[in-house]
């Protein structure tokens, strides 16, 4: 607005630079990131529960508000891709699969209840704006609730319809990996954006299984390596969940960096904490309360009713048997050593006589279970 006023026009700021001046870098640079970014993997916090509605509100803004044009178009093209990408990660209810990065884990769950909140985020109630469903509640910004932004029909389409019968292997290439030369500008850090890291999610009907797989001899943005996430969600009412996380050094902290790394061919993943891990101790693997559980020879077979899983250490076993209880408490398996292994099944097929086996994490467990 103050590029329009005649007084400011051409006045110089503190900077030396005028009104005009700055709108004009700012300009440029919405249009670089939003083209960068839109292809070469759109987020470097990717899926984060408390940073993606910041991210989109700002998107809206610009769809909604830019002066230029070109902005507002290439906002709006952005957040296409972004909603596509959504739904190729949730189920129909919102509840998202796949890697991703700045996971609020459950503070509950860190001080010892075995309540199982992990994995809940309130941008679920965001997304039922966006597609129109009958689940969307209060935002935290009434942008969601006035944006002239429609999603567009590809990903309602994969929304509510998602796979049927076969399972589908989505692979997206995500930034975040840092480039091994300095930022000329003397920025923090300066992104790589032939980026190794790839967000893999292995999907079926009843479930999805899923990480960013990750060099652990590059270096990363410590908004992509805070936190990540991986593992298998179903679609049940309970939002079932099997997932391996780490546990904090600092009772009460649920912040880690560079925490694990994962390989994963289809349904199979393995998971292994690293050696440059920070402020965290062990690895765990977090078990939904409500799933049925059985052990047998050193093997932990979970299942919601549709969907199988099997959790087998890599390496040795764990002493204290499913039943047992570590010092922070909640349901899953710890050890120090964290490599882990899962295999599941899933009934989706049994109509066409080829049931099939997934497989799921990896890892010596020499800790303790605990209960679910």
């Amino acid at each position: 607005m103050l590029r329009r006023d005649p007084e400011y026009q051409r006045r110089a700021l503190d900077d030396g630079h005028t009104v005009e001046e700055h709108f004009a870098a700012w300009n440029d640079y919405f249009r670089f990131w939003l083209k960068t970014f839109a292809t070469h993997g759109l987020w470097v916090e990717l899926g984060s529960d408390t940073y993606r509605k910041y991210s989109y509100s700002t998107l809206l803004n610009l769809y909604d508000l830019a002066p230029d044009p070109e902005v507002r178009k290439l906002a709006g093209m952005f957040l296409d891709l972004a909603l596509i990408e959504e739904s190729q990660m949730t189920f129909a209810d919102g509840f998202r699969g796949g890697g991703r990065s700045r996971v609020s884990y459950s503070a509950s769950l860190a001080k010892g209840s075995s309540s199982g909140d992990l994995g809940r985020s309130g941008f679920e109630s965001i997304l039922s704006l966006f597609f129109g469903d009958d689940k969307g509640g209060a935002t935290h910004s009434r942008v969601f609730e006035t944006s002239a932004y429609p999603a567009p029909d590809v990903a309602i389409l994969l929304r509510f319809r998602g796979p049927r019968d076969y399972p589908l292997m989505i692979r997206n290439r995500v930034p975040g990996e840092l480039a091994e030369t300095p930022s000329s500008d003397g920025a923090t850090y300066a992104l790589n954006f032939d980026s190794g890291l790839v967000n893999l999610c292995f999907r079926s009907p009843y479930y999805m299984l899923g990480s960013t797989l990750q060099d652990p001899r590059a270096s990363y943005s410590a908004i992509s390596s805070q936190n990540r996430w991986s593992g298998m969600v179903f679609d049940d009412r309970a939002r079932s969940r099997i997932i391996p996380h780490p546990e904090p050094t600092r009772p009460g902290s649920t912040r880690t960096h560079d925490a694990y790394w994962s390989v994963q061919h289809r349904n199979v993943m393995i998971v292994q904490k690293t050696k440059k891990a920070k402020y965290m101790r062990a690895m765990r693997v977090f078990v939904s309360p409500g799933l049925e559980r059985v052990e047998r020879d050193g093997r932990v077979f979970v299942s919601d009713g549709r969907a199988h899983a099997m959790i087998v250490p890599a390496i040795g076993g764990y002493p204290g048997g499913v039943d047992g209880k570590g010092p922070a408490g909640g349901p899953g398996f710890r050890d120090d050593d964290s490599r882990r292994r899962i295999r599941a099944r899933d009934d989706s097929r049994r109509r066409r006589g080829r049931p099939w086996v997934i497989r799921r994490f990896s890892g010596p467990c020499r800790g303790h279970a605990h209960p679910a």
